[in-house]
């Protein structure tokens, strides 16, 4: 039965019935009477009694209205009337046990139908004598169906953590702020190493840190954050194997009474770093064969040039030393400095008499020297670099009013690094001997630059390159 069901409409008339009864009751016997019946009627449980022979002698209108009736109505009816059959004879055997043994009975049961589907009660039943003999049974039941159902959810939420504990590929832990380890679950002793049988819990889960170091470093973190993500350590199992792991982890308040403590999951990661290490070393050597391949192809201009040896090798360092002053990325800083060593590769495409001619060059044979940077583009665009060499390539004798060649691009549309290359490329040219004409020499040079600066050349590569030769930190070889 169901205390939380509402009463017939003539429940407040029922206890005004009822007050009046206890005001009137002749004598202490009949006051008492009166009493308890009121009591009932204000009862949010089901009260009941039944006789011997299962017959109905009272119920409070809680309990009535369970059955959308007054409590008259069900006065000197049988039980069998009332219930369905799969409750009423587990019902009829609780009361037949009072009933033969005169003594009270606490159950929990489960209602299929009665008085809502799947609905527990808690029900104390309690054994009535006259002359001797059990007469009856009082009978006061409880709804307990959000408790039964707050008891199944805490049973399913431990019966869930703890498959996610000990079936999870990561080692669970919990140690306090000592190390010493308070909960673990199976992957995590596999992960350290521990022979079969022996468990973490007790020991020292730091002792597999390599580097005590490592140790203060992540503590001080995880006091200062109250937590760890994503901390690769290298630690040394039990067997002695060294290993990697990854390590997550809160600072929490334990339930158990050890205080704070240290709660996470710890990952095997070595296989990840030797792979890592692997593309690393693969990297290198394959970054090393492409420098030697680019300076190869730098050696056939000088070869094929002998006038201007060494220009491809001094633009380089000096377009890399203005884009690391203006705060250029690293990676950005390299691609700079290896595209300068090839930058004017397709210098091969034009005769050798032109490019060492003493005089003062013709119209046509100055265009054709203005082709250099889209052969050089031509040839060098079917290269995988990993940075944009042929496009920078083909831009950095552009200028930022239009004037520039071979496209005429205007500043928006000139790549950063393009810039860095132009300015670089003018300073050393202007720095060094022509078989056409003699060097006009670095003075020069840095006012050719800060003429034009934001007209012709980015103003902050001129910038960058002023500082560096005006304030001593960088000089051609």
């Amino acid at each position: 039965m169901n205390g939380h069901f509402s009463g017939p409409p003539d429940t407040g008339e029922l206890i005004r019935i009822r007050l009046a009864a206890v005001e009137s009751a002749a004598g202490p016997e009949e006051r008492t009477d009166a009493i308890c019946r009121l009591v009932a009627c204000l009862a949010e449980d089901f009260i009941f009694i039944v006789r011997a022979d299962f017959t109905v002698e009272f119920v409070n209108p809680c309990a009535a209205a369970a059955f959308q009736s007054r409590p008259e109505d069900l006065i000197g009816k049988k039980l069998n009337d009332l219930f369905p059959s799969d409750d009423l004879e587990r019902m009829k055997g609780n009361l037949t046990r009072v009933i033969e043994s005169g003594e009270m009975l606490t159950v929990e049961e489960a209602f299929t139908r009665f008085p809502r589907q799947n609905r527990w009660q808690n029900s104390r039943l309690i054994p009535i004598h006259r002359d001797g003999l059990v007469w009856g049974v009082l009978g006061i039941s409880r709804d307990v169906t959000p408790f039964k159902q707050a008891e199944a959810a805490v049973r399913d939420s431990e019966c869930r953590y703890r498959n996610l504990f000990e079936r999870n590929v990561a080692g669970v832990f919990r140690c306090d702020l000592s190390g010493m380890v308070l909960m673990a679950n199976p992957a995590l002793h596999e992960l350290a190493g521990l022979p079969a049988g022996e468990t973490l819990v007790g020991r020292d889960l730091f002792a597999m840190v390599r580097d005590p170091a490592d140790i203060g470093r992540l503590m001080a973190k995880l006091k200062t954050t109250g937590s760890l993500m994503g901390e690769e350590v290298a630690t040394v199992r039990a067997d002695g194997m060294p290993a990697w792991k990854l390590i997550n982890a809160n600072l929490i308040e334990d339930d158990t009474g050890h205080g704070p403590c240290i709660e996470g999951t710890i990952l095997d990661i070595t296989e990840r770093k030797q792979a890592h290490d692997h593309l690393r070393s693969d990297y290198k050597r394959q970054r090393k064969a492409m420098e030697g391949i680019i300076r190869a192809m730098a050696l056939t201009v000088e070869l094929r040039d002998p006038h201007t040896a060494g220009h491809e090798q001094r633009v380089s360092r000096l377009a890399a030393a203005i884009a690391e002053a203006m705060g250029m990325s690293e990676e950005t800083v390299e691609g700079i400095r290896m595209t300068a060593i090839i930058h004017d590769i397709g210098k091969i495409y034009i005769p050798a008499e032109i490019l060492s001619k003493p005089g003062r060059l013709t119209d046509l044979e100055y265009r054709l020297i203005q082709m250099h940077p889209q052969v050089s583009f031509d040839i060098l665009k079917v290269i995988d670099f990993p940075w944009p060499v042929a496009a920078i390539v083909l831009q950095h004798h552009e200028r930022l009013d239009g004037s520039g060649y071979p496209q005429g691009l205007k500043a928006e549309h000139i790549r950063p690094e393009a810039r860095v290359l132009a300015v670089a490329d003018v300073v050393e040219a202007m720095t060094s001997h022509r078989p056409y004409r003699p060097a006009p020499g670095l003075e020069a040079a840095l006012r050719e630059i800060e003429e034009f600066r934001g007209a012709r050349y980015d103003a902050d590569a001129v910038d960058a390159a002023l500082a560096l030769f005006r304030e001593n930190r960088f000089a051609f070889e």
